[in-house]
């Protein structure tokens, strides 16, 4: 739907897809910056940032920085601010997990991601995204771990950009607390929107976070 009107840029996380692994730890202040020279590779002088899960904090992260190319930010069952210490104590717990058990902890956390109903629904779909998952190196899911467990808030960044900031949660997501999203939105006085579905909104709902982007008429 996007593609036919914009022009859309989508960035691998170190060790996924075609990205090439990153052999030390990172922050997402790091990533913000290699995003920013991907942009400058491009040609790319402002943006619509839109970010789910992780990819929500790299783009939090970049909105910090680089608030001038920014022309909206939309973070999709994601938020600006930093983990909660419940919040790390359960990526403590998946750290230690999964350097004993990753194919269990990957099957476990992938179906973590979507509602009973969804993951009959999807169920082609999760077994897909296991397989895939399972090509991933222990070193790049603990990297993706550690970098989230550690990230900083940058709600104070976004409280008086020029852009708009769109919050879209998931009611029933286990992951991120939509109760939590709204409550940060609200204090930034953003835009929210709570949509039935679990983690994985952007498969299970795209429809309806499509019609609910800043940019879509």
């Amino acid at each position: 739907m996007l593609a036919s009107t914009f022009d859309i840029l989508s960035i691998d996380l170190p060790g996924h897809g075609q990205s090439g692994e990153f052999t030390h730890e990172y922050s997402l202040e790091e990533l913000a910056e290699e995003l920013d020279a991907i942009l400058k590779k491009e040609n790319i002088h402002t943006c619509h940032l839109m970010g789910h899960s992780m990819g929500g904090y790299v783009c939090s992260a970049f909105a910090k920085a680089n608030p001038t190319k920014v022309l909206s930010l939309h973070l999709i069952n994601s938020m600006a601010g930093a983990d909660t210490n419940e919040r790390k104590i359960v990526r403590d717990r998946s750290i230690e997990l999964i350097q004993k058990y990753q194919e269990a902890y990957i099957s476990m956390a992938v179906s973590n991601l979507f509602t009973p109903q969804e993951q009959e629904l999807y169920e082609d779909r999760i077994g897909n995204m296991k397989e895939n998952a399972l090509h991933l190196s222990t070193n790049t899911i603990l990297q993706a771990l550690k970098s989230m467990r550690n990230r900083e808030s940058f709600v104070n960044s976004l409280r008086d950009v020029d852009f708009p900031v769109i919050y879209i949660a998931g009611r029933r997501d286990n992951v991120i607390n939509a109760q939590l999203i709204e409550k940060e939105c609200f204090n930034l006085g953003g835009r929210f929107k709570a949509i039935n579905s679990g983690h994985m909104s952007i498969l299970t709902s795209s429809d309806t976070i499509f019609k609910n982007l800043h940019f879509v008429e």
